[in-house]
């Protein structure tokens, strides 16, 4: 089985994306989930239900400022070819309710360049003390979850505990570090915040005194 260490070895720094301009209210709210945004800014149903379990085709605004992402890579017909015990309404729940990190740099790039022509705010995260603050609530994948191309199954075991996930010896065994529901003290453990366009990085936004990446 996986150790804290051996996560820690292999990506001592996980990459969060977020929509352009929206760092500020993650400094004032912590990192979100779908779910979690939709409860703060008190979306209700019909709304909230098309949002949270049914496959977003477009990216869309739930406040000023506020934009939940596409699903375009995951359509219905897509999940069901690689599903195994859930339905695709249970699995975009899931995913709605979890905060993502990926575990590599070649990841995260390989996830802005499918929006080459838009602006991101990255997070680094420092991933040991990010484990030690949320250890109980931390899952990990060794897929994208977020993406159907290829037939990697998924299903309800998709997301392990680190103690539950099998040892971690090579770069390729984790795709994805995710938290339930939320982190809202994602600031003590962000090392920078870079402004990208696609897989350009334009600048550093944000970084504590001290801090080295």
């Amino acid at each position: 089985m996986a150790t804290i260490d051996e996560l820690v070895f292999k990506y001592p720094r996980v990459f969060h994306m977020a929509e352009c301009g929206t760092w500020e209210r993650i400094l004032e709210h912590g990192l979100l989930s779908t779910t979690a945004l939709l409860d703060l800014f008190e979306v209700e149903v019909p709304k909230r239900s098309r949002i949270e379990t049914q496959w977003r085709r477009q990216s869309e605004s739930i406040a000023p400022g506020v934009v939940i992402r596409d699903q375009k890579p995951m359509s219905p017909r897509a999940l069901v070819r690689v599903l195994e015990d859930m339905t695709p309404d249970q699995w975009y729940a899931l995913l709605n309710s979890k905060t993502f990190f990926w575990s590599t740099l070649e990841r995260l790039k390989k996830m802005l360049g499918a929006y080459e022509n838009e602006h991101h705010d990255v997070l680094t995260v420092d991933t040991r003390k990010l484990v030690e603050r949320h250890r109980d609530d931390i899952r990990l994948s060794r897929i994208n979850s977020g993406a159907t191309f290829g037939y990697a199954k998924r299903g309800s075991g998709t997301f392990k505990s680190i103690e539950a996930y099998p040892a971690i010896r090579r770069k390729t065994d984790v795709a994805e570090v995710v938290v339930d529901y939320h982190v809202p003290d994602v600031v003590d453990f962000t090392v920078s915040v870079e402004r990208w366009k696609g897989q350009e990085r334009l600048q550093t936004i944000w970084r504590p005194q001290g801090v080295t990446i």
